[in-house]
């Protein structure tokens, strides 16, 4: 694939781009060196009455009760780039964040694991926090997985930049790091050449004798990159990652995209996209490189999302359904056929897909679902309709999500419809286009109707069961929308910040106003404290230490601070913003409907309520 191609070579140059503006980066990259051990619990012996169909239900149930088993600590070998198969832990000891418990009780009702969106009021498990395990040197390579994804990364390589004094000041000044008071400090300033990990990890917390650099060169602020995370907090890899798939973005789908936005997309039309994105290896770019994906860790993950966003939202809606939530649950749940059959072929665009879970009368609460499953011999004959389904008209494959009649507790399965296995008397599969939309409109959108479809009983994933299956996926998919919505903001950024420094009005440019600056001010903090929190939770992913509702949480500030930046700008773009030709106004209006997707803005609220209070508000 053309991204492990790239990640390979050691010529390119390294470059970001940002609104037309280039940079070296040429430094080295910061990654982590702590292992995190804290955990909390509760303890609960209640036991769940109502038939919640599993723990992770997306609060909409109150009384789960279910069994809890600590892992055992094991060292790690693995690199900080590699990449968790179980980002949130596995299916029997899912991260929590909240408090933690010591109880034995086991579940009646169905509730699978402690992987709880916390929605539940009576869950009952045992945990048992880890201690630490020695610190070894990492030798795996950026893609390996993780062999025990729920342990913690004992080793994160940190690489930090030092200082050396060789003299002392004159006028009484202590150190280079005053505030620019002094002007005749003299102190000798040396880089630190980086050291093992362990070295790395006892200077934590020592301090900078220069930390704004010596006096006769300080630190400059980079307005375009504030806190330094492309230049010192991204790998290598990450970085020429990054630059390359910015450079694909700007040259391939930015001159489609006006045109393509203000006619609404073709079924065709999303199809070349898809195979635009599959031949840069860009679909299922976490999956390993035997199933067609590019074995990326979730933060170049994040960096594909942020700049493929910036270009439009449709774009990236497009890519994380067919990754995250297509690729991905047949990757986790699918048979090693299915693997193999269906993994390749999506990843490289051929094949395109569609996840159906949300209904009609059912968003924010799929437990209530009315698509149902039923056995009939070794076939399963589904019914039922799904609603605001991404691609599901030009989908060959149909991962949807539907009640078996025949089980109770938890009967949620997931289901494979592969279209063009369906004979003529499977039923009839309907995939209408959704017309008249105001957003997203660059991508095709849809239902699925279902009647009486007949498919092979192994077309049913069987190693999952109930809400646990799609809401896996789904905060695979947040994790990306958390990222990419980013993008969006930071190309509104770029572009008020344009218009403003060249438009003149009252004899000056927009810029120079306090008002206009204010913003900007704003703008910037907003989109840089929101990268610094994805790239941590997407380095947590990495070592299979990420919970839950730490996706819940950048989602819903990502989306919300991003939907009000494109907000700012479009105001300072005056008349103008709303025209095409600027782009700022699509971008608004994207997010409006991303804000809302995969998890309202108040859902989000309300599952970290949750988890703070211990009290559900649904």
């Amino acid at each position: 694939m053309i991204v492990a191609a790239l990640l390979k070579s050691s010529s390119l140059i390294l470059r970001r781009s940002c609104g037309g503006r280039q940079f070296g980066c040429n430094y080295n990259p910061i990654t982590t060196s702590t292992a995190y051990s804290s955990f909390f619990s509760t303890t609960t012996d209640s036991k769940s009455i109502d038939g919640c169909m599993t723990a992770d239900d997306d609060d909409e149930c109150e009384d789960e009760g279910f069994g809890y088993v600590p892992r055992a600590d094991a060292s790690s070998s693995t690199s900080s780039k590699s990449t968790s198969n179980d980002p949130f832990g596995p299916t029997d000891q899912r991260n929590k964040n909240f408090s933690s418990i010591t109880t034995d009780s086991k579940s009646t009702d169905g509730c699978m694991t402690a992987d709880d969106d916390d929605e539940c009021e009576d869950e009952g498990f045992g945990f048992v926090p880890r201690s630490d395990t020695p610190s070894s040197t990492s030798s795996a390579s950026s893609k390996s997985k993780s062999n025990n994804p729920f342990g913690p990364t004992n080793q994160k390589n940190k690489h930090f930049f030092s200082t050396a004094t060789n003299s002392k000041s004159v006028d009484g000044c202590m150190t280079a790091d005053d505030d620019d008071e002094c002007e005749d400090e003299g102190f000798g300033f040396v880089p630190r050449t980086n050291t093992s990990s362990a070295s790395a990890s006892s200077s934590i917390g020592t301090s900078s004798t220069c930390p704004f650099g010596p006096s006769h060169s300080k630190n400059k602020y980079q307005w375009d990159d504030p806190l330094l995370l492309y230049s010192q907090q991204l790998t290598e890899e990450e970085r020429i990652l990054q630059s390359s798939v910015h450079d694909f973005c700007r040259s391939e789908l930015l001159p489609q995209i006006t045109k393509l936005n203000r006619n609404e997309a073709t079924g065709e039309e999303s199809k070349a996209l898809l195979t635009q994105l599959g031949s840069m290896g860009l679909l299922g770019s976490t999956l390993p490189t035997k199933y067609g994906g590019s074995g990326l860790g979730y933060v170049s993950y994040g960096l594909i999302a942020m700049e493929v966003e910036a270009i439009d939202s449709a774009f990236r809606s497009s890519m994380s359904v067919q990754s995250s939530l297509v690729m991905y649950p047949i990757y986790k749940y699918g048979t090693e056929k299915q693997r193999e059959k269906y993994l390749p072929l999506l990843a490289t665009g051929e094949l395109i897909g569609c996840f159906g879970l949300t209904e009609p009368n059912h968003g924010s609460d799929p437990s209530r679902m009315e698509t149902t499953a039923r056995m009939d011999g070794d076939h399963v004959v589904l019914n039922g309709s799904k609603n605001w389904i991404t691609n599901s008209p030009i989908a060959d494959l149909v991962v949807v999500w539907a009640k078996r009649i025949d089980i109770e507790g938890k009967p949620i399965r997931g289901y494979l419809i592969d279209r063009n296995e369906l004979g003529a008397g499977d039923g009839v599969l309907e995939t209408p286009k959704i017309d008249g939309k105001l957003s997203l409109r660059a991508g095709v959108t849809g239902m699925i109707f279902m009647d009486d479809v007949r498919i092979p009983i192994d077309n049913e994933f069987q190693d999952i069961q109930g809400l646990e299956g799609p809401f896996s996926c789904l905060n695979m998919a947040r994790y990306g929308i958390s990222w990419g919505v980013l993008g969006s903001a930071q190309e509104c950024m770029n572009i008020a910040l344009d218009y403003t420094q060249n438009r003149n009005q009252f004899e000056k440019p927009l810029a120079s106003n306090q008002l206009i600056q204010k913003k900007f001010s704003d703008i910037s903090t907003e989109i840089t404290i929101a990268k610094q929190s994805c790239l941590q939770v997407g380095r947590l992913m990495e070592n299979g230490m990420a919970s839950p509702e730490q996706i819940s949480m950048i989602k819903r500030n990502s989306c919300g601070k991003s939907l009000d930046i494109t907000r700012l700008c479009r105001d300072m773009l005056g008349g103008n913003g709303i025209s095409d030709e600027y782009h700022v106004m699509r971008h608004m209006m994207n997010l409006e409907a991303v804000n809302t997707y995969e998890g309202t803005h108040d859902i989000h609220s309300l599952i970290l309520g949750r988890a703070i209070t211990g009290l559900p508000a649904f």
